[in-house]
């Protein structure tokens, strides 16, 4: 990742997975991926945050599923074909995230770090690291760290 910087506006340049939620584009940067998997069978923890959908089993290890779509604010739909599960590894502790559709993996795209609030939705902004503009579309670039706060209600 590099990063340049002008005036109040930076903006760095990462390797992405972009992936669907709803009818949002967002991405995480790929060096704290593991892999992707599809659904597995997710046994759901009483008293815990509605985002937290539950636990897997990843290979004899507990897995916890955060379903991005409740985190997020959006509209939750079921699950289908298309949805996967993102593992990452982030201080030796597994975790994954589950979206609606891998979409690819992008190289050397450039995040722009400037918050227009006309563009994001205000429950996202403590969780994005940037956006991306290309031709018709725009990618919401999520922080992994911030996604992570299950004290927050």
């Amino acid at each position: 990742m590099t990063t340049e910087f002008s005036n109040d506006v930076y903006s760095q340049t990462c390797d992405l997975l972009i992936f669907n939620l709803s009818t949002y584009e967002f991405g995480f940067e790929i060096e704290l991926i593991r892999e992707i998997i599809r659904v597995p069978a997710i046994t759901p923890i009483p008293k815990t945050p509605k985002f937290l959908k539950g636990v897997s089993n990843f290979r004899g290890k507990i897995l916890p599923i955060i379903n991005l779509k409740q985190k997020l604010g959006l509209e939750n739909e079921d699950t289908d074909s298309k949805t996967r599960i993102i593992v990452i590894e982030i201080k030796s502790q597994l975790i994954g995230f589950l979206v609606d559709r891998v979409i690819e993996v992008a190289k050397e795209l450039k995040i722009e770090v400037q918050f227009n609030d006309e563009i994001i939705i205000p429950i996202w902004k403590p969780y994005l690291t940037g956006v991306i503009e290309k031709t018709n579309r725009r990618i919401f670039v999520l922080n992994f760290e911030k996604l992570l706060d299950f004290y927050e209600k």
